[in-house]
């Protein structure tokens, strides 16, 4: 027994296997605390749409007709978090649908602890990625947006799993990292392509040239043109009135009983869904498969060289290519990890890379394509048009020192304050300690350049972006979140120079307790509302009242409807404004919820959040109820009308 314990504290990942069961422990009582933000059951809406989309041609023109939504953020994860919100409430059987969506929404949160530690190990002692992790993972800003934010959060843990697949090839690839320019690498390869082209028999060539013309004629068909559906709709006519090549008449009479009997024009959009849904990635697959296997024939050595490492580091490189997709599907700008990783293999690999990164990006465009319907009519088109959503967001009111902003002329110094108030006293600090030590030592550690040059890259380049005109930035740095990690990074080096100078093992470990120690009283004070937290030098939650945007998805709504559905009378009706939608999953059945200025009149309830200032013109009456952490209040209920209040 004692040696079964002795190896399982020697093993290497048992420090982040003890910290995920921790976060799993406290997580899962936790789940069904939480309120609604605002746009969550329209999440929920899109992933049950993209989820019909892919099931049937009438659900994917009900996907379709949802609006600009579907082309701000693709529904992979919104699917995912559906279905898998659907089975914890039937394992859970008080948990509401909000509630499955947060637990798998933690859940998500936990995988990106995960593959944020793999980064860190790569660039820190064992102890000090843990520790750095640890204070990652409890951080109350990211700790209660781990539950509540179904973009966010979701985007981060992508972002980052993207990263680390991308370096997992390298490290199967085992290519050394070189300084020498990539032609080095190059000639090798066109010199033994030449070799190969030379010798190929006549056949070979033809068969891998009209291969490669193959597949440049599907890919401009499918990014541009689409006329193979119209070949399609012309063949099905023909098999429709039997006048089509015997087989294929034979297979429409298989697959469509009795189709005499039913209109031509019923089936037309059921072939278009069917091309686009999976026939356009299965044409396109086969392309690519008789290109690799024509090549394969005539350039066997060549092959080989531009996809080094073998079997595994080909699934590897498709793998890390899905999980990049799946990321772009969540949000288009996650190609920017795909950029990262690209520049990274180029740079360890050089001209060997080529091959690897055609298959990783291919394998990224069937994910992102077959988990975003968006995509499917055209998809260059759509994708760039979501990227430009990007430097068009909605303008939205921001409180930042006292003022009110619009989301579009923050001042420059927005993120970097919120960085320092949001997160606990000791991160932004020793993290710039850490960038300090970087600057003037970063050779001397023995760091590879590249990595560094990625986490560099993952930081700057986000923050330069939000100066673009109209990028917009509101309810504190979410937007952003998937930068926060770089930032810890940071801390770990200044972690790792503050401990090599701790002789004592002990005062080692108290030093990262008292660092861990502000983030874990944070979530204790403010749960459910730890997305909420301003550090000491904002003066904590109440001292950022007023001051600047805190509870802005307005998750106090359960506790405020909570109350409501104690005391009201049957039939009553309940006012809110913008934020209505944060009170409605929550409200008793026979409650009437209304954000309609017409209903007014016959209000008897009102609830206000404090996010929407706006609002206050519909405060009126006795106030029965603020939802507040100290003197910071979150959402307040008022009757309107007087009458008789149930006890609670």
């Amino acid at each position: 027994m004692r040696n079964r314990l002795r190896q399982l504290r020697s093993w290497r990942h048992a420090g982040l296997v003890a910290l995920l069961l921790i976060g799993l422990i406290v997580g899962l009582p936790l789940a069904d605390d939480f309120g609604a933000g605002a746009d969550e059951a329209l999440g929920s809406m899109v992933g049950s749409r993209g989820l019909n989309a892919l099931a049937g041609p009438d659900g994917y023109r009900d996907y379709v007709d949802t609006g600009e939504l579907i082309a701000h953020h693709g529904p992979s994860y919104f699917m995912l978090f559906t279905v898998a919100s659907r089975l914890f409430e039937s394992l859970f059987a008080d948990w509401l649908p909000s509630d499955g969506r947060h637990f798998t929404n933690f859940l998500t949160f936990l995988v990106g602890v995960a593959f944020f530690y793999s980064i860190c190990l790569r660039l820190l002692p064992r102890r000090v990625a843990w520790v750095t992790t640890a204070l990652f993972a409890t951080q109350p800003v990211v700790f209660g947006l781990g539950f509540i934010d179904h973009k966010d959060t979701p985007f981060m843990t992508f972002f980052a799993a993207s990263l680390a697949a991308g370096l997992w090839v390298t490290d199967r690839w085992g290519g050394p990292a070189s300084s020498t320019p990539a032609v080095g690498q190059e000639e090798p390869i066109l010199r033994t392509a030449q070799r190969e082209w030379q010798a190929a028999s006549r056949g070979s060539k033809w068969i891998w040239l009209g291969a490669l013309a193959l597949i440049v004629f599907v890919l401009v068909d499918v990014l541009f043109y689409d006329g193979l559906p119209r070949v399609l709709e012309t063949a099905l006519g023909l098999a429709y009135r039997g006048r089509a090549w015997g087989p294929l008449d034979r297979l429409f009479m298989l697959v469509a009983q009795d189709a005499y009997k039913t209109p031509l024009e019923a089936y037309l959009p059921k072939l278009r869904w069917a091309y686009l849904a999976y026939g356009k990635m299965a044409v396109l697959g086969a392309a690519l498969l008789a290109g690799l296997l024509s090549a394969r024939r005539a350039l066997p050595s060549t092959l080989r060289s531009v996809v080094p490492g073998g079997r595994a580091v080909l699934l590897l490189a498709i793998l890390a290519g899905a999980i990049l997709g799946f990321a772009v599907s969540i949000r288009a700008i996650a190609g920017f990890a795909g950029l990262l990783v690209s520049g990274y293999w180029i740079y360890r690999m050089r001209g060997r890379s080529l091959g690897l990164l055609a298959i990783y990006w291919a394998a990224a465009g069937v994910v992102a394509y077959q988990t975003w319907p968006y995509l499917w009519e055209a998809p260059l088109t759509a994708f760039l048009g979501s990227l430009a959503l990007h430097t068009d967001f909605t303008v939205h009111e921001v409180l930042y020192r006292g003022v009110v902003y619009g989301s579009d002329s923050l001042p420059w110094h927005y993120l970097p304050a919120l960085f320092g108030l949001q997160l606990t006293e000791p991160v932004v600090p020793i993290a710039i300690v850490g960038v300090i030590r970087l600057t003037r030592g970063a050779a001397r550690e023995g760091l590879d350049p590249g990595l560094l040059a990625i986490v560099a890259l993952w930081f700057l380049v986000p923050l330069a972006a939000t100066f673009l005109p109209n990028a917009g930035l509101y309810n504190g740095f979410r937007h952003v979140l998937f930068v926060i990690p770089t930032i810890f990074i940071g801390l770990g080096f200044g972690l790792s120079l503050i401990l090599r100078a701790v002789r004592s093992q002990a005062a080692a470990w108290l030093i990262c307790g008292a660092l861990l120690a502000p983030g874990l009283l944070g979530i204790a004070r403010l749960h459910p509302y730890e997305y909420a937290y301003f550090n000491a030098y904002a003066g904590g939650v109440e001292g950022a009242d007023g001051i600047y945007d805190h509870e802005y998805w307005c998750t106090s709504y359960r506790e405020a409807m909570e109350f409501v559905n104690r005391v009201a009378q049957p039939g009553a009706t309940v006012f809110s404004g913008r934020s209505i939608y944060a009170a409605i999953p929550f409200a008793r059945a026979d409650l009437i919820l209304t954000a309609q200025a017409s209903d007014y009149e016959r209000t008897t309830y009102v609830l206000y959040c404090s996010r929407f200032r706006e609002d206050l013109v519909w405060v009126s009456g006795e106030k029965l109820l603020e939802v507040a952490r100290g003197s910071a209040v979150f959402a307040q209920v008022f009757q309107r009308i007087p009458g008789p209040i149930q006890s609670p």
